[in-house]
């Protein structure tokens, strides 16, 4: 009985860690009133954040995501409100506090935990770096 009590258990876990990474594959979240296009795959313990920045959207890294997930790691790429695939509401102000917010919640919705650190490049520079917390540095793990 505790055998077929555990073995349910997991398969629930199982079932709900496989819903939740099919729920951000290039899927649509509602955040803060916006639309958020996410894009969760691969495997790995390691999750490559991407943020586009320079007004442009995802489709920027769509040559480099398959060779970080043949490495090993999962790819997390999104659209900022308003650009690419994801829908803003016009009717808030915008601010950089805000892309962090959707950023942390589309993170929290898709399951990315971890040390989430600033890019190393320009562009998405200061929303990953106020999202993270931290100044850039050599120990930080990139959004890219």
């Amino acid at each position: 009985m505790t055998s077929l009590a555990i073995a349910g258990l997991m398969g629930l876990a199982l079932a709900h860690a496989a819903h939740a990474h099919r729920s951000c594959t290039e899927s649509l979240l509602p955040i803060g009133g916006n639309t958020i296009w996410v894009d969760l795959e691969g495997a790995g313990n390691v999750t490559v954040v991407f943020e586009a920045g320079f007004g442009n959207e995802s489709s920027v890294w769509a040559n480099i995501t398959p060779m970080i997930r043949s490495a090993g790691a999962r790819t997390f790429v999104y659209d900022r409100a308003g650009l690419g695939k994801s829908a803003i509401d016009t009717t808030a102000p915008y601010s950089l506090d805000n892309d962090v917010s959707v950023l942390r919640s589309a993170l929290n919705t898709c399951g990315i935990e971890g040390p989430i650190g600033p890019p190393r490049g320009r562009g998405s520079r200061r929303v990953a770096t106020i999202g993270s917390g931290q100044e850039p540095g050599d120990d930080a793990i990139p959004v890219c």
